[in-house]
This record gives C-alpha cells, sequence and structure tokens, in this order.
C-alpha cells in the first residue's frame, strides 16, 4: 500500500494462516486481497468499475467461499461469493 490514501483495507478475516481483506482503491474500487511476504495481493475485483464492496455486514467465511455484499454497476448491491482453494501443482483445489 503506497500511502494513507491510496486504500482503505477493511473486514479482515483469517483463512487457515492467511489473512484475507478488503481494500478500497480510489480508482479500481472494492477490491477482495490477501497479505503475502512480498505485499498485498488483489485476489479478485467483483466489478471493473469503481464500486464498492463490503459496504453491509464484513466478509463471512464459509467452509469453501468468502462472501461478502459489494456494489455492482448493473443492479445495484449483492451478495458475492469467491472460492477459497489451495494450489496444487496445476489444479486448484476448492475444499
Amino acid at each position: 500500500i503506497a500511502g494513507m490514501e491510496s486504500s482503505n483495507p477493511s473486514h479482515f478475516e483469517l483463512i487457515d494462516d492467511e489473512v484475507i481483506l478488503l481494500i478500497e482503491d480510489p480508482i479500481q474500487g472494492g477490491q477482495l486481497a490477501h497479505i503475502t511476504d512480498e505485499g498485498l495481493e488483489i485476489l479478485w475485483d467483483h466489478d471493473p468499475g469503481n464500486l464498492q464492496s463490503g459496504v453491509h455486514g464484513q466478509l463471512w467465511i464459509g467452509q469453501d467461499f468468502v462472501f461478502f455484499i459489494a456494489d455492482d454497476s448493473i443492479v445495484g448491491l449483492e451478495l458475492y461469493a469467491w472460492a477459497h482453494g489451495e494450489l496444487s501443482d496445476e489444479w486448484i483445489i476448492i475444499h
């Protein structure tokens, strides 16, 4: 994160030993990210526009998915689910 105004991280949760969070970028909007040894890595951008994520509620962690409410350029507020898993050679395994 480059500076105080470059992002607004919120809604931190743990999945195993990973920190998952929502960030609000002033240009890209809300994005799901995680913290690595090298810094912040974007996992998923729910909408290509500058729209918010995590506007209501929090991150909900399920057995297979991370859920959050975000703004959509067509419908408005929606519940989104992102599948978390592990990378094993060339396959992504969803728990």
